[in-house]
């Protein structure tokens, strides 16, 4: 939403339709829906032609992709996205403690603990992977077919005890392809 009220015809996908009801309430109440709407689609299978894509965001989504899909993920960003388009993300950092409020493992199953205040209201993300970035594993995930332009690791906006990776990456510009003005 917050894409198209500065002008950008925006799509916004989900692979639970959870909160398309709210979603679609606050874009009709905005009076963008010429410029926004949001789709049920999966990450894997992006519903969308080669190359039409002039910028993805990625919030918290690779961040919960499960190693055997991330190559899968990476091509579909990859396949959407015009040539010199973007990628802005956000990832768990590894030195996230996540709702745990200690150190955890780079990748595991999150289990929801009722007993833990740091977990009320988060029931919904039981059994859901989570994989907590160090700078190396996106150089390795990433660096390979996208420019990496910018990495910072910074406190998350909510919770003291989080730590999340803002990430910029460019899909090169083929060599063979030439710039029209």
């Amino acid at each position: 939403v917050n894409y198209a009220l500065v002008g950008f015809r925006t799509i916004g996908i989900d692979i639970s339709d959870d909160g398309f009801s709210e979603a679609r309430e606050l874009i009709k109440e905005l009076r963008i829906s010429k410029t926004c709407k949001v789709i049920q689609a999966n990450c894997l299978k992006l519903p969308f032609e080669d190359s039409s894509a002039a910028s993805v965001s990625d919030t918290l989504c690779f961040t919960h992709i499960k190693p055997k899909d991330q190559k899968k993920y990476k091509s579909e960003l990859y396949r959407v996205l015009k040539p010199g388009g973007y990628v802005l993300m956000v990832s768990f950092s590894d030195k996230d403690k996540h709702f745990h409020g200690h150190k955890v493992s780079k990748k595991y199953t999150f289990r929801f603990d009722p007993t833990n205040p740091l977990m009320n209201g988060y029931s919904h993300y039981h059994g859901m992977f989570n994989f907590h970035f160090g700078k190396k594993e996106i150089k390795k995930a990433f660096g390979d077919s996208f420019e990496i332009i910018e990495m910072e690791e910074v406190a998350h906006p909510l919770y003291h005890h989080r730590f999340l990776w803002n990430i910029i990456l460019r899909k090169p510009v083929e060599k063979n392809e030439s710039k029209t003005t």
